[in-house]
């Protein structure tokens, strides 16, 4: 059974950068993700001004920013007929930038994995049990096999149900709200307007 200090469960931003992390001040890390990557998944893909530091310091702003859409300076909702526009607010001249999901997961995993933190991918956690000095949790990629690690890092994302026991999925509600995310080629938007289009009910 191999036994690390940290076992992160996702390998996305959260976990990516939890056992870069860890990994830089000295921890034997394991990163345990579902899916293969690279992976296109919906999300806003937006990187806010202040996050771009981050990244710096993370080691994966260049790579990313040679990748990343142009400065975002206004927002734009529309809905019918009305649009409304507001200005985003910037970081000592940073803006925020795009920048897809399947490019940032890809990076920060890829950086962790280089300085040092051991990748099971694709890989399922099967479940997470309590031991006298940490935890063994159970790893199913093809063959099942254990790992002991001292804590577990939760960071496989809001969206899933995952290991935890008292994960519950919350009932809909009538209130609640549909977001989907839809790419399009040609269109003449204003450059560095990112539209958020609103359907009304």
């Amino acid at each position: 059974m191999k036994r690390y200090e940290a076992l992160v469960v996702g390998g996305g931003p959260a976990g990516s950068t939890a056992a870069l992390a860890l990994v830089r001040a000295g921890w034997s890390v394991a990163v345990v993700e579902k899916a293969a990557f690279p992976r296109r998944k919906v999300c806003g893909e937006y990187i806010s001004a202040t996050t771009w530091p981050v990244l710096r310091a993370l080691g994966v702003a260049d790579e990313l920013a040679s990748r990343a859409g142009p400065p975002v300076r206004r927002v734009g909702f529309f809905t019918r007929e009305a649009a409304v526009e507001a200005p985003m607010p910037h970081d000592d001249g940073e803006w925020g930038r795009a920048i897809g999901r399947d490019l940032l997961d890809r990076a920060l995993l890829e950086t962790a994995r280089a300085a040092g933190a051991e990748i099971f991918q694709p890989c399922a956690v099967g479940a997470v049990r309590s031991a006298d000095d940490g935890f063994v949790v159970s790893l199913q990629a093809g063959e099942s096999t254990e790992a002991h690690a001292r804590i577990v890092i939760d960071a496989h994302g809001s969206w899933e149900r995952g290991f935890r026991a008292s994960a519950r999925q919350a009932p809909a509600k009538g209130s609640d709200l549909l977001g989907f995310k839809a790419h399009f080629i040609g269109a003449r938007l204003a450059t560095g307007l990112m539209p958020l289009v609103l359907f009304p009910g």
